[in-house]
């Protein structure tokens, strides 16, 4: 699936990376659980999928930030589980 880089990602290609990073980071954290302190664990559980959601479906992000959500889709693609898991609790905290 290709990403127009001149124009707003479509709910449709949102909605199929999103499922796509659900079951990757999910994968990564059970994967992982033994080397990730229980509560980080089970916060990441909890929140990751749902934090990731609320960014890449809230078009305000696309207004401040208009590479943000192609950032994301390309860490998706190279499966960065890691990388997003920890970014997306960093960044749950300035969820409003």
């Amino acid at each position: 699936m290709s990403i127009n880089h001149n124009s707003r990602i479509n709910e449709k290609t949102i909605d199929h990376y999103l499922k796509i990073a659900v079951e990757g980071i999910n994968n990564y954290l059970e994967k992982n659980k033994n080397h990730i302190r229980e509560e980080i664990y089970e916060s990441a559980r909890r929140n990751v999928p749902e934090k990731l959601a609320q960014w890449l479906e809230d078009t305000r992000v696309d207004e401040l930030s208009p590479n943000f959500k192609r950032g994301i889709i390309e860490a998706i693609k190279k499966e960065r589980w890691g990388n997003i898991e920890r970014n997306m609790r960093r960044c749950s905290r300035l969820w409003i």
